[in-house]
């Protein structure tokens, strides 16, 4: 083959992969590119955590909301370091439900316009108190037995235990 008829073949190659990759590369939305992460996403209300993510404006403004944009959700705001990536370190509002919320960013896209990405976070409840799955029960499944404090006599059994070794060792020893 001649170099020329080799070179008109690769182009003509290059140009249809091109045309091809087209629709794709168009089709990826600002959000993938900014790549907002929330780490840990999943805590429990007054829990820390921290939102990252790149692909801004280089030094400029990004605000945090939680759940919806508003004064009422906002979280905070932080700058864009000089390559467009930022770190925004923040606490669950204190009300949170349980249930899966978003944490959503709004900055400015590398081509100046304005976007705005969510991440998942799952906030969990805690159970506070020992005996609420025992009380639910005794309401739901009759034959349940209620704490009664029964379950003291596990120690004091040990203790009696240490209480003769000992009294059999010291036998022993006269």
């Amino acid at each position: 083959m001649r170099p020329v008829r080799i070179f008109t073949i690769t182009l003509t190659l290059i140009a249809l992969c091109l045309i091809a990759a087209g629709p794709a590369l168009a089709q990826q939305s600002p959000c993938d590119a900014v790549g907002l992460v929330v780490d840990p996403a999943t805590g429990v209300p007054g829990d820390g955590s921290t939102a990252t993510g790149g692909s801004l404006m280089n030094n400029s403004e990004t605000e945090f909301y939680w759940d919806a944009v508003g004064p009422s959700s906002f979280l905070g705001q932080v700058l864009s370091d000089g390559s467009g990536d930022f770190v925004f370190d923040f606490n669950v509002p204190a009300d949170a439900t349980a249930g899966t919320h978003q944490v959503i960013m709004s900055g400015a896209f590398a081509n100046e316009s304005m976007v705005q990405c969510q991440a998942d976070f799952v906030v969990v409840t805690v159970q506070t108190d020992a005996y609420t799955p025992a009380l639910a029960a005794q309401s739901a499944v009759p034959g349940v037995l209620p704490s009664t404090g029964l379950m003291l006599l596990v120690p004091l059994a040990g203790f009696g235990s240490a209480g003769i070794g000992a009294a059999i060792i010291r036998k022993r020893r006269r």
